[in-house]
């Protein structure tokens, strides 16, 4: 056997995951232990301080401090000095990690440290005298089950991190659910429990889940006797190993004993469970007093964990720029440190040690080579700050305390969700300001997604009249005379039904109407195809919970209708049907899903009507008393391919365009009475499939699929979904500012249009360019030309037609839909002509999109063109594009949390979008462009006298400055004023902003920040470092006068009288780049020079800290020269800075400097 492998033993991945009850386990997998935390109290130090030296930045300082302590190379006298504002920088950054791993630790220890209640194998049940009452156990009221009941009920308790597979542990109502448990029993009617599952997908509905019914019908809901009976169980559960998919969970249930009396170790029997059946770490337990459960999957195991994977990084274009700007001032700093080290060599080989009697015996009898070596590397080591050591932790503190500004930010905080706007992702603020398109989503986002009920079609007529929001609005806006009020007999308005007609009530209870039957079965299909749970409050109203606000709406449209939903939970619905109850029995249900864009339910209705009918028989003891009807729903470019042809008049379909124009939700129902022999037949494929761990999903979707066929149309509905406050005049905003916006939608497309003339998305003059999939069909069948031919004939007439003159003032707006989307990336992917004419275009409406179309176009404009993207969007069939651009949005609505969670920005209304790009988004790319050129500007400006030096001293590698002083000017002469200015700089005020959105366009030229404006910084530095060294040279040197004690200026004397002006250089630039002075711009500028004055004075009092400044301040402050030399120098340094601004701000403004003149002049 190989030694290593006895050592290092690898872990073999586990094939089959099967969970044991009341048996020992099989697998050696974890228990319930979860670890967040990066770090422990004993590998901080060295753990944190490795990984921050593992970055270019940290290696090349710590590359400098070992050259500064090698003898031969130091000017520092082998201190290295540089490892002071590394320290600094690795420590600030140290301090940030260590608090957000002590928040981990915390949130780990209460994880793990829950008190979780459990079934031991040995349980020893209560005594029969005790006496516990049912409402002790609640199995009466909903509520939590006491601690002292827990304790009667000799039931013993552990850590949540000592839970192991297979334990049978107890949930409690409004606990949080320790690990992914199978469920057996609960207090629920039948099994049934109610989990919260916010913490998974930010869906605040409560979601219905179910007991395996074979452990239900045999526990029943006694606890006490459920926890004897639970003894007598002995089974395996065969299921999918831990995954990250968690919409599907796959398993089956075998029993080898169940109770004393029934025992077939021989004769196995298999149950089916399901994605139903498993509620999983994180959840919380509602509306359910307790549920008992197998656990499954442990910490890490857990679907939870298994989906905490590390968001997509997002680098912003400034943080490349940066990291391309430091490598090219290396290579330029390499560059002049070896031009520095062979002028030396020059010297070495001309004059030797001739007249340098003060330098050390290594400079004689030296090869070149090491002269140039040791020349070379001191060179690095004195021009070491070029590159600003500070760089990326002041801007990474500049975007926290912008991110905080943005948070506090009242202008967009929403009292309806008493939420402000989150900033998730600092790291892109800049790119707030460069947006170039805007893709957003519709419902929920655009939209309130709170839905209405007004209109339906059924048998060729439309019931429900009026006016809906965006009717109105698109009247108004194009002057057309809107309707007064309308009346009628029956008028029902409420959250979620608007309805008015005049003959509905008397065709639904008037059964000798034609269409009596139809409006019947039609709200019967509102009531059974859907995910609603049924609970009462406290006075007896039926409340419905779906994760939809669709099938809520359906449900509440019915019962305003007559048609009551009264309870409904996975195997019946008991429905009141005009003062009548009947009973159905749910036997499939197949939920809705993108990809199939319609749910289905199979249910058994019965012929007289009856609610005593056990469903808890085989199907085939009460099928013969029931008829057998497939209903379905979906959206109509599905359904109407799924009905027959004869069923769907010309009125439905004149309907369904006429809801589109009043920009209503359009969907489509059919049903389907299936025979019984045949169903039967079917449904005994189908129980295999359910049964089949491996490929379930895909064989119950292609059997369901199989039925949905030949159906018969029922009718349309149209569901108004309110317009959100100011969204119109968002997308004028935007649209001013130069930003392109597409809305991106499931919708169909007459829908989006609408909504999309309410938006300002399109108007009623632009010019549509069609390129949906629809219309390239039609052409193909009309010409039988190839698709591929087409696609680029329509997009190349297109672009030629928009290149002519008289379309330049046109708005124009272009269509397309997901088939369109996916032919674009599978057959035109080395074209760029789509591209093309998608730049041509003002705005784009995109309907039947999928979430992975979305994400596919964000993709693309976004990559091919390199534009700034920017997706918003409110639902989980968002989540796609929000990370695939460059910016994402989130709103935290009524479809949950899941984009608020992914984004980068979260805000509450769209609206708040206008305020977070014009005003937030278009400083922070100003003050951030101006904050990096500032940063390497202040640099350049302190290292380039240094090598100016290097002519009067023969670039020997001579220090100009204290190298402390040197070392400290990043961090503490120049560091808070940089602060200050990159957090609250603004050049025009919030209302200039929102007065001029135009202002907005100079982020998408890169105004700010381009290599001309980078340029102009650093030539500017390298100019003013002449000036300053010339003077004083001229001043210290050629006219060099003695003091009145007769001591000439030494060194030292004129390097701190060169640092003096260069710090107050580097400030007073600063000052001349702000615009907004203020009380914090003064205290900041005080606090450096305090700072630097302090320095400066303890320097020169202490011997320890500055040996080369002993007395040197002293001396200078005394003299009248070193104050003409500052104030002169700085005068020259910056009267050319002054004089420029005036010049261009009077005779070459541009637009900023247009607007301040009009509005502070």
């Amino acid at each position: 056997m190989n030694i290593l492998n006895f050592f290092f033993k690898k872990t073999q991945p586990i094939e089959r995951w099967i969970v044991w009850i009341n048996r020992e386990q099989e697998m050696n997998v974890n228990n319930n232990f979860v670890k967040t935390s990066k770090y422990t109290v004993y590998n901080f130090f060295f753990k944190s301080i490795l990984m921050r030296l593992k970055q270019p930045l940290s290696l090349y300082f710590l590359a400098i401090a070992i050259l500064q302590i090698t003898p031969s190379i130091s000017a520092t006298r082998g201190i290295p000095t540089v490892m002071l504002p590394l320290f600094i920088v690795i420590a600030i950054d140290s301090i940030k990690d260590a608090y957000e791993d002590w928040q981990r630790h915390t949130s780990d220890r209460a994880e793990n440290n829950r008190k979780v209640y459990w079934v031991p194998k040995l349980y020893i049940p209560p005594l029969k005298n005790q006496n516990l009452s049912e409402n002790e156990l609640g199995l009466g009221l909903i509520k939590e089950i006491s601690e002292g009941t827990l304790n009667s009920l000799n039931l013993e308790w552990k850590l949540s991190s000592k839970i192991e597979v297979g334990d049978i542990i107890l949930l409690r109502n409004r606990e949080e659910i320790p690990a992914d448990v199978v469920l057996l029993t609960s207090s629920g009617l039948n099994g049934i429990s109610y989990v919260e599952t916010l913490c998974l997908d930010g869906e605040t509905n409560l979601k219905r889940k179910e007991a395996v019914q074979i452990t239900q019908n045999y526990l029943k809901n006694d606890l006490i006797n459920v926890l004897e009976r639970i003894k007598n169980c002995e089974a395996s559960i065969l299921c999918n190993v831990p995954d990250t998919d968690l919409d599907k969970f796959k398993g089956t249930l075998t029993m080898f004993k169940l109770g004393a009396e029934v025992n077939f170790p021989e004769a196995r029997k298999d149950y089916t469970i399901n994605i139903n059946n498993i509620v999983m770490r994180g959840c919380i337990l509602r509306n359910t007093v307790w549920a008992l459960g197998v656990v499954v999957y442990t910490g890490h195991d857990t679907k939870i964990y298994m989906n905490m994977s590390p968001p997509r990084t997002k680098t912003s274009n400034l943080d490349i720029l940066v990291n391309h700007i430091i490598l090219v001032i290396f290579i330029i700093q390499f560059i002049c440190c070896i031009l520095s080290a062979l002028v030396n060599l020059y010297y070495y080989m001309n004059y030797g040690s001739i007249g340098r009697v003060y330098l050390s015996p290594f400079y004689k009898d030296v090869t070149e080579v090491r002269v140039v070596c040791t020349s070379f590397f001191t060179w690095i080591s004195i021009t070491c700050n070029v590159i600003p050591i500070s760089a990326v932790v002041t801007m990474n503190l500049v975007r926290f305390i912008q991110g905080y500004f943005i948070s506090v930010d009242k202008s967009m905080y929403s009292a309806e969700y008493n939420s402000h706007t989150i900033p998730r992702n600092t790291s892109v603020n800049e790119l707030l300001g460069q947006v170039q398109i805007c893709f957003s989503d519709k419902t929920g986002t655009l939209t309130c997604n709170k839905m209405n009920f007004r209109k339906f079609s059924i048998e060729g007529v439309s019931y429900g009249k009026g006016l809906t929001d965006i009717k109105r609005s698109y009247l108004i806006k194009n002057g057309i005379p809107v309707p007064g009020a309308i009346s009628g007999k029956f008028i029902i308005t409420n959250n979620y039904v608007n309805l008015v007609d005049d003959h509905i009530m008397d065709d639904l209870h008037n059964p000798s109407s034609p269409r009596h039957v139809p409006l019947v079965e039609l709200c019967l299909h509102f009531t059974v195809n859907n995910g609603i749970s049924t609970e009462y409050n406290d006075e007896g109203v039926c409340i419905y919970s779906s994760a939809s606000p669709d099938e809520s709406t359906f449900a509440y449209a019915a019962k305003s209708l007559g048609i009551i939903l009264v309870e409904k939970n996975s195997i019946f619905s008991i429905v009141d049907v005009l003062g009548r109850q009947i009973k159905l029995k749910i036997i499939v249900n197949m939920e809705f899903n993108n990809y199939r864009k319609r749910s289905s339910v199979i249910c058994a209705i019965p012929k007289n009507n009856s609610v005593d009918i056990d469903y808890n028989k085989p199907i085939l003891e009460f099928i013969d008393d029931c008829r057998i009807v497939l209903f379905t729903k979906g959206a109509d470019s599905v359904m109407l391919n799924l009905v027959k042809k004869r069923s769907v008049d010309d009125n439905t379909i004149k309907y369904l365009k006429m809801y589109a124009d009043d920009g209503l939700r359009s969907i489509c129902f059919a049903k389907k009475e299936l025979n019984k022999d045949e169903f039967l037949e079917w449904y005994k494929i189908y129980q295999q499939a359910e049964i089949d761990v491996e490929n379930r999903y895909d064989r119950c979707t292609k059997l369901i699929d199989d039925l949905e066929c030949d159906m018969r149309f029922q009718g349309v509905t149209g569901v108004e979904d309110k317009l959100q406050d100011g969204v119109a005049d968002s997308i004028e905003y935007m649209t001013k500012a130069g930003i392109k916006t597409w809305m991106i939608t499931g919708d169909n497309l007459e829908a989006a249009i609408n909504i999309g003339l309410a938006t300002n998305f399109i108007y009623s003059n632009s010019e549509k360019i069609d390129l949906t999939s629809i219309r390239i069909e039609n052409e193909v069948n009309q010409t039988g030309k190839n698709a591929a031919y087409l696609y680029k004939k329509v997009i190349d007439d297109y672009i030629t037609s928009l290149s002519l003159p008289n379309h330049n003032n046109i708005h124009r707006c272009l269509l397309i839909d997901g088939g369109t989307v996916n032919f674009i990336c599978k057959n035109m992917s080395e074209d760029n002509c789509f591209i093309k004419l998608c730049m041509m275009t003002d705005t784009a409406i995109c309907a039947r999109m999928t979430p992975s179309n979305k994400g596919d176009m964000v993709s693309i404009i976004g990559k091919e063109h390199k534009m700034i993207t920017l997706a918003i969007g409110d639902g989980a069939n968002d989540c796609n594009m929000i990370q695939r651009a460059d910016v994402g949005v989130g709103i935290k609505g009524n479809e949950g949390a899941q984009a608020f969670n992914v984004s980068d920005y979260g805000i509450a209304q769209f609206k708040f979008i206008v305020p977070l790009l014009l005003f937030h988004g278009r400083l922070t790319y100003r003050r951030m462009s101006k904050l990096v050129m500032y940063m390497f500007y202040k640099n350049i400006l302190l290292t380039v006298p240094i090598w100016l030096y290097g002519f009067l001293s023969m670039f020997s590698g001579q220090l100009l400055y204290n190298d402390m002083l040197q070392q400290l000017f990043n961090i503490f002469f120049t560091a808070i004023p940089s602060i200050i200015f990159g957090s609250i700089e603004q050049d025009v005020d919030r209302n200039v902003t929102f007065k001029y959105p135009q202002l907005y366009k100079l982020g998408h030229i890169n105004f700010y920040m381009n290599m001309r404006a980078f340029l102009t910084w650093i030539l500017n530095a390298i100019y003013q470092s002449f000036i300053i060294i010339s003077m004083a040279y001229l001043t210290f040197g050629t006219f060099n006068v003695g003091s009145s004690n007769g001591e000439n200026y030494s060194l030292w004397e004129i390097g701190y009288a060169v640092f003096t002006v260069v710090f107050i250089v580097a400030n007073v630039k600063l000052l001349l780049e702000t615009y907004y002075l203020n009380a914090l711009t003064f205290v900041g500028l005080f606090l450096s020079v305090f700072g630097f004055v302090y320095v400066s004075l303890s320097f020169n009092l202490s011997p320890n800290l500055g040996l080369s400044m002993r007395c040197v301040v002293s001396k200078s402050n005394n003299d009248i020269r070193f104050w003409l030399f500052c104030f002169v120098a700085t005068m020259a340094c910056i009267y050319r800075d002054y004089v420029w601004k005036v010049y261009l701000h009077t005779y070459r403004s541009h637009i900023y400097q247009s607007i301040q003149k009009v509005e502070y002049c």
